[in-house]
């Protein structure tokens, strides 16, 4: 059974009674999200047709699966600098549209630069990361 949990304007919780096993179903032209530590969880994102750039803001959607029998608690989105240790100064609201299909609004890249989105999934109170670099020009 997933859990609500809702943790601020950046965190979205789920309240259904569905689990989920298998691959994500994601489109080819998404992106495939790396683990950053064992999960049990895959995830896929779409940028949209452009690639960000500074200053413009973007929608992400997303889609998050398990590949097992965990199920989802909590899910949170972010994207920060990692050679500048800063986020955004902007936090994009999360929210469901399908069955473990999200879209993420009000993305803003402040500055050129390497930036890494990670999707934070979270089950048994445990979080998984699953990342992506992007290079904003």
């Amino acid at each position: 059974m997933i859990r609500t949990i809702i943790t601020g304007a950046f965190c979205l919780g789920l309240s259904t009674s569905a689990t989920w096993a298998g691959a994500c179903g994601a489109p080819d032209t998404w992106h495939t999200l790396t683990p950053e530590d064992q999960t049990s969880f895959k995830a896929a994102l779409n940028l949209g047709a452009n690639t960000p750039t500074v200053g413009a803001p973007f929608d992400v959607e997303l889609q998050v699966c398990s590949t097992g029998s965990k199920s989802l608690d909590r899910l949170s989105v972010d994207a920060t600098m990692p050679a500048h240790k800063h986020g955004m100064n902007y936090q994009p609201q999360l929210s469901r549209t399908g069955e473990g299909q999200y879209k993420a609004t009000g993305f803003l890249f402040h500055m050129p630069g390497h930036w890494k989105i990670t999707v934070s999934v979270y089950s048994d109170g445990a979080p998984s990361h699953l990342s992506m670099d992007i290079n904003v020009p």
